[in-house]
């Protein structure tokens, strides 16, 4: 274990403490004899080579500075104990070594570092006693890999903050785009539903019966019924337009209860067209008979009038026509019965 020569002809010696003194070319050397005792062996450690690939690189101002973009870093530790023990040694990287691994002397050998990132770092170089727990004596000795510009901290910094603008610009685009979308769906929704349908009381309107009428099979059995608010305009007068919307409302839940929400179509202020289809003179007959006594009953009173074919063939306007004729006779009528004035018919 000794790094010089040692002088022949010389006189040695040993003091009190068994240790051994005796002359070498470098001068006088120390050695303990006490070989039970490791804390009192003196060791000397250095690092002999490290090399940057396949550049040596040397120790300027207590550090080994390693170029920026080097792939593989190899380093020779020296240790020297001026003994025949053979002692524990345990090598490691600060912040980069996660496993510390311990091994003799003897078998300690080049340690090579592969794609180490830009940074500081300690190499501890420690020697152990013979149960690998307690540190007999440590040397630390300092890197620096030098980096290019992306791996500095400001440039890292400046990605993530450029990462999280354009993720914040992507998400407002996003959803902005997901609100507009929704809109234009709902406003696309809305002025679908305004065209086929009445906005007071969510009714078909005249669109939607011209539609139906025209998707009606030639030979089909269609019944038509036409019906009016009765007193409409008496109450709009007398308890206002609010009071006469309700009157409207009334009637048209009550129809939709009888016909079926997707046969009832409010064609003008206080008109409504039922229109069936695939149904028999009998059935439209008492349909309407049960739809004038249940307005009757519940004070929302339409007047109605129906026609029936079994051959429709785009006879639409005819059977409305007829329905229309019959709903006004029984408008009549009924009006004369209830005392209702001409104004109000």
């Amino acid at each position: 274990g000794l790094d010089t020569s040692i002088i022949a002809n010389a006189w040695n010696y040993i003091d009190a403490g068994d240790n051994l003194y005796f002359c070498t070319a470098d001068g006088v050397k120390k050695i303990s004899m006490n070989l039970n005792e490791p804390n009192k062996i003196e060791y000397k450690i250095a690092i002999s080579k490290v090399v940057a690939d396949q550049k040596e690189i040397f120790e300027e101002n207590g550090m080994y500075s390693i170029p920026k973009g080097t792939r593989r870093i190899s380093i020779k530790p020296a240790i020297l104990n001026y003994s025949t023990e053979n002692p524990k040694v345990r090598i490691y990287l600060d912040h980069f070594d996660e496993m510390r691994m311990a091994a003799r002397q003897s078998e300690v050998t080049e340690i090579s570092y592969t794609n180490l990132p830009m940074g500081n770092y300690k190499m501890h170089i420690q020697i152990l006693d013979s149960k690998n727990k307690d540190v007999l004596y440590e040397r630390i000795f300092t890197f620096y890999k030098q980096g290019y510009f992306y791996e500095q901290l400001w440039f890292k910094c400046l990605v993530v903050v450029g990462s999280l603008l354009i993720l914040f610009m992507l998400g407002y685009v996003m959803v902005n785009s997901y609100i507009n979308n929704k809109v234009r769906i709902e406003r696309e929704k809305t002025l679908r539903f305004l065209s086929y349908n009445d906005e007071l009381t969510g009714a078909f309107n005249r669109h939607a019966l011209d539609e139906r009428t025209d998707q009606i099979a030639c030979h089909s059995l269609v019944g038509v019924v036409f019906g009016d608010v009765m007193g409409l305009k008496q109450v709009n007068d007398t308890q206002g337009h609010d009071a006469g919307d309700c009157l409207i409302k009334k009637a048209y839940q009550i129809a939709t209860e009888i016909f079926g929400k997707e046969n009832v179509y409010r064609i003008g202020g206080d008109e409504f067209v039922m229109l069936l289809t695939n149904v028999s003179e009998l059935e439209i007959k008492e349909k309407t008979e049960h739809l004038i006594n249940r307005t009757k009953e519940e004070r929302a009173e339409i007047a109605l009038g129906y026609a029936w074919t079994d051959d429709y063939n785009g006879k639409y306007s005819e059977l409305q026509k007829i329905a229309d004729d019959k709903m006004y006779v029984y408008k009549k009528k009924r009006y004369a019965d209830i005392g209702y004035a001409r104004s109000h018919v």
